[in-house]
């Protein structure tokens, strides 16, 4: 297992299930900086860490051409703010919720996948900033239109993706952390948003 993909759409408190992962001893932190943080200056609550990979951002701008890349080219975009470790590496990426099932076929790694209803998104990501959010760079959604049109696409790809393949929502970290196989100091109960996993038998022994 060389990636843990994570997909959400925006404001679906994706991030907060990718932290309750982050904090363990076989994930690569080596994409963490200062300038790599977000926290929202309303509560100061820690709302973003770690490198995204999105059209726009500092990491994976390429994404919006994903049927046009290889397997090797995406390697090369994921491991891009890594140091050149071997531990695992999260990806936390939007737009990818469009391109679940060709990502699930070239990588045999765990898919985490985390739903919100769309209304409940969009209300979210605008109370942690909405357009003032510092990182990761929402520029290239445009407008608030445009974004409740990309959460929507984004949602509708998540729940076609789980249906397809019969995925169970997960209760807490406790039981995404014994899924992957990883161990994380990060607790998180999954109270208000859906969260699933698409796991390859390879994935825990790779």
């Amino acid at each position: 297992m060389k990636y843990i993909f994570v997909v959400g759409a925006p404001g679906s408190r994706w991030s907060g299930v990718a932290k309750s992962i982050y904090y363990s001893d076989q994930i690569d932190q080596s994409d963490d900086s200062q300038e790599r943080t977000y926290y929202n200056p309303k509560n100061k609550q820690l709302m973003h860490r770690g490198a995204y990979f999105d059209p726009g951002m500092e990491f994976g701008d390429q994404l919006k051409d994903f049927d046009s890349l290889s397997k090797e080219q995406l390697i090369e975009i994921f491991d891009a703010p890594f140091k050149d470790t071997d531990k695992i590496k999260i990806i936390k990426s939007h737009i990818l919720a469009e391109h679940l099932d060709k990502l699930s076929k070239m990588f045999d790694d765990p898919i985490v996948l985390v739903y919100r209803h769309d209304e409940d998104c969009f209300n979210w990501w605008t109370e942690a900033g909405a357009w003032n959010i510092t990182y990761p760079n929402y520029s290239w959604y445009k407008d608030d239109e445009n974004m409740k049109k990309q959460i929507t696409l984004q949602n509708n790809a998540i729940r076609k993706f789980v249906l397809n393949n019969n995925l169970y929502s997960l209760n807490d970290s406790v039981e995404l952390q014994k899924i992957i196989g990883i161990n994380s100091l990060g607790y998180l109960r999954f109270t208000d948003v859906e969260v699933y996993c698409k796991i390859n038998n390879e994935s825990k022994n790779t």
